[in-house]
């Protein structure tokens, strides 16, 4: 059997899946690596599901359900050239290793699934059924595959494996979409007096959006509002003023806020800038869209997920907290993400415990020239074992 301290094999592991470009909807060949590298460990059972996602499931008799879980897609690498190594690569430097998802998230994923493996030849550790989910699609829709993998087998307890520098992660932000649509009146650009350009009526509420101010939480900090794309029609708008202009913004979420207050906020402020302006016409929404994952499976995925936040004395945070004390992994310390996981779950299982564990620094999400240290890799398989072993046990 491959065990955890296998060094080589994790390292191995890790290599092979940075080496893959998957970018979400396209991660059939990593998703088929990763089905492979679970067989060769021996889980008690391995399937591909309609998500494409890969599952390996580990059983000891009657107990809780605990889901580990980690996404095996990525964003982009665009501008290859800001890179200084191959994003494709997996070069170590300096005991690092190199590419695109080394830390979101294809390093958490190999740790855990080692951090697992070590179960599989000591099975009086942990009771129940413990299960490694490798997930697909969520870096652009959020807990969509993992609701799917929770529908399938059940769970008692989620654990994210998101990078969170070792340390145990008990909440995080949400995140909406909003996209903003200003409507006009097409001219010929010689006599633009004929029409109404939305593009310039959009930079007024530009403005507006801009000076929003942003609510804040004691644990999780200030919300975030980011402009992130802007379109107009027609395009090319050639000698035309354009008739509609289509901003989207990312706005990060803190508990409480809700589809309800989000969208009451922005009609209060397009009230007050109609009043201004009286030929501004837009429409605010929650950002909708159309998916398929690489299997063909469609879905239509609403852009809104909720902040979420676990009570500090939650039986699941201490017992995780213990355990990875007890394990000397990480400094202690418990903490919370600033981005969107697939903690974000959907209401039907929103009532589930959730807790974050994963190596890498979260600053590093989408960014050139990312890693993960060879030294957080096998301190966090440690640490996933330790947390299957305490909260199948435990809880």
């Amino acid at each position: 059997m491959v065990h955890i301290y296998n060094k080589d094999g994790l390292i191995g592991f890790c290599q092979d899946i940075i080496r893959i470009p998957s970018f979400a909807g396209k991660e059939k060949e990593v998703i088929q690596r990763a089905y492979q590298e679970l067989l060769k460990l021996n889980f008690d059972r391995v399937e591909i599901d309609d998500f494409g996602s890969v599952v390996g499931i580990l059983r000891n008799g009657d107990g809780p359900t605990v889901i580990f879980d980690a996404h095996m897609d990525t964003v982009g690498v665009e501008p290859v050239s800001d890179w200084s190594v191959d994003p494709f690569g997996a070069e170590v430097r300096d005991d690092k290793i190199y590419g695109r998802g080394a830390m979101d998230m294809k390093g958490p994923a190999s740790a855990m699934v080692y951090g697992l493996s070590a179960l599989i030849n000591n099975r009086e550790a942990f009771r129940g059924t413990v299960i490694a989910s490798l997930t697909t699609l969520e870096e652009i829709s959020e807990a969509v595959a993992l609701a799917h993998v929770i529908d399938q087998f059940g769970a008692d307890i989620i654990v994210i494996c998101e990078a969170t520098n070792l340390r145990l992660a008990r909440a995080q932000r949400g995140r909406a979409e909003i996209a903003l649509t200003t409507h006009g009146v097409p001219s010929h650009s010689s006599t633009p007096q004929f029409g109404i350009d939305a593009v310039q009526k959009m930079t007024t509420l530009i403005e507006r959006m801009n000076a929003l101010p942003m609510p804040t939480h004691p644990f999780l900090g200030s919300g975030v509002q980011a402009l992130t794309d802007i379109i107009s029609k027609p395009y090319p708008a050639i000698s035309t003023i354009p008739y509609e202009c289509r901003v989207t913004y990312d706005r990060r979420l803190l508990i409480g806020e809700t589809e309800e207050s989000i969208l009451a906020e922005l009609k209060e402020m397009i009230r007050t800038a109609q009043a201004e302006d009286p030929e501004l016409r837009v429409t605010a929404e929650i950002a909708h869209a159309a998916y398929s994952a690489y299997t063909g499976k469609a879905y239509d995925f609403k852009k809104f997920l909720p902040a979420w936040e676990m009570p500090e004395n939650h039986s699941v945070v201490l017992a995780a907290s213990k355990a990875l004390s007890e394990a000397q992994v990480g400094d202690g310390v418990i903490g919370r993400w600033h981005f969107c996981t697939n903690g974000s779950l959907p209401e039907r299982h929103s009532r589930l415990p959730i807790i974050g564990f994963g190596p890498g620094e979260e600053g590093l999400a989408h960014r050139k020239d990312e890693y993960i240290g060879i030294d957080h890799l096998i301190e966090a398989a440690r640490g996933y074992t330790a947390l299957a072993k305490a909260l199948s046990m435990e809880y």
